[in-house]
């Protein structure tokens, strides 16, 4: 999807010289997964079915969205897409950069039944699980997100189990 929307703006210049689509591209997660008894890192989709676009020409990426013949849809009106409010752009820079829009893997600990994690981005975060799926190395975690809270898988493996602290 990324490649289709900077294609449609790639060397288009708005009429001051600048470009119009600064930074396209889809959030992802780091999780670990087992195969054939060796640990592989793999790469997955944070928002299923979303392209986020970064542009400071917000009618211009708008009007060119709609020339594009297999867009399907924006997240808003017919007419054009709803901008990400100042909390959801925090959330997504506090977990990736623009180089690198991947969130990695966290590492945790059980302490008796509370997860705390040791390592990664979910440091201090473990009030947003939801959920742990220790076979797949994953959590749920609830955010608010495109105008609503939604549960979100990211990585997160279980490394260990330590006495709960009193």
């Amino acid at each position: 999807a990324c490649e289709l929307i900077n294609l449609h703006t790639a060397g288009q210049r708005s009429q001051d010289g600048k470009p119009v689509l600064k930074e396209c591209f889809v959030p992802r997660y780091q999780v670990e997964r087992k195969f054939h008894g060796q640990y592989r890192t793999l790469t997955r989709n944070l928002f299923p079915g979303y392209v986020l676009a970064v542009t400071s020409r917000v009618g211009e990426l708008n009007e060119r969205l709609g020339r594009i013949p297999t867009f399907t849809r924006l997240l808003g009106s017919e007419k054009s897409f709803i901008p990400l409010d100042r909390a959801e752009k925090a959330l997504i820079n506090a977990f990736t950069t623009e180089k690198r829009r991947t969130v990695s893997l966290s590492k945790a600990v059980y302490e008796g039944d509370d997860v705390v994690v040791t390592e990664g981005p979910m440091i201090g975060r473990e009030g947003w699980i939801t959920e742990v799926n220790r076979r797949k190395g994953t959590a749920r975690i609830e955010v608010n997100m495109f105008g609503r809270t939604i549960n979100v898988e990211i990585g997160l493996a279980i490394v260990g189990q330590r006495p709960k602290k009193e």
